[in-house]
């Protein structure tokens, strides 16, 4: 069991986060699985959301940790940020060599939450339906959605993370909506509306409920993955080993 928590609302993020990097640039290597456990969900999730596979996102955290850990006295500012970057960059490398290699992935092994076999049936068809979509997107349009709707950062929080406009963002979401509806294409539909810098379109829509119903269930699913049990021991343990 996880007994690490977030820095209270009485701690300077910033500053919380500096205190455990000086103690592992002191010698104190097993502070770095505070970091690790503080921060490892959200990235795991982000990871996942990129590469649709829960083995190939634990391997990019790792990597990613491990790199980090070996870089930590250029930390400059925000941890989580500096060290989502990294793991960013590892899943845009990931999906450039898949591409390369015309190599595919078909998994899930996150539990599934569901009662009956007909559910868990329609589930990994949704999965399926949304990752083969995802896939197909330019790689700052996948990023865009998956930090908006499977993470669940503000468009404010994403464009300090990735150095664009608030408005770019919410263009970049609004055009992977609109690959998504091509899930549906029988389905004849007017063109949704496009969002403005102070406005969103909600990801449930008007035009096409049952579909978009669907992938808010999907995401809905994937805000709540957790990186799997034991993984700051085990990177922690690959340190002890270099």
């Amino acid at each position: 069991m996880r007994t690490v928590a977030p820095p209270t609302v009485q701690d300077d993020p910033i500053d919380a986060d500096q205190a455990v990097i000086d103690r592992v640039i002191g010698g104190d290597r097993d502070a770095f699985g505070i970091l690790i456990e503080r921060y490892s969900d959200v990235l795991f999730r982000h990871a996942y959301g990129m590469t649709g596979s829960a083995d190939v996102a634990e391997d990019i955290l790792q990597v990613s940790y491990i790199k980090a850990f070996h870089h930590l006295g250029e930390v400059r500012g925000r941890f989580d940020a500096w060290v989502f970057r990294i793991v960013a960059n590892g899943c845009k490398d990931w999906l450039k060599n898949i591409r390369r290699t015309h190599l595919s992935y078909e998994e899930d092994d996150q539990p599934s939450g569901y009662e009956t076999p007909e559910e868990e049936l329609d589930r990994g068809e949704m999965r399926r339906d949304l990752d083969r979509a995802l896939a197909a997107l330019p790689d700052s349009l996948r990023e865009a959605f998956v930090m908006k709707h499977v993470e669940g950062r503000s468009y404010e929080e994403m464009a300090d993370l990735l150095d664009a406009t608030v408005g770019a963002l919410k263009m970049r979401v609004h055009r992977a909506r609109e690959a998504l509806q091509k899930l549906d294409a029988d389905t004849h539909r007017a063109p949704a509306a496009e969002p403005t810098a102070d406005r969103e379109v909600p990801l449930t829509s008007s035009e096409n409920p049952a579909l978009w119903a669907a992938i808010d269930a999907e995401t809905a699913r994937r805000r709540t993955m957790r990186a799997p049990d034991g993984f700051a021991a085990r990177v922690l343990a690959k340190l002890a080993d270099r």
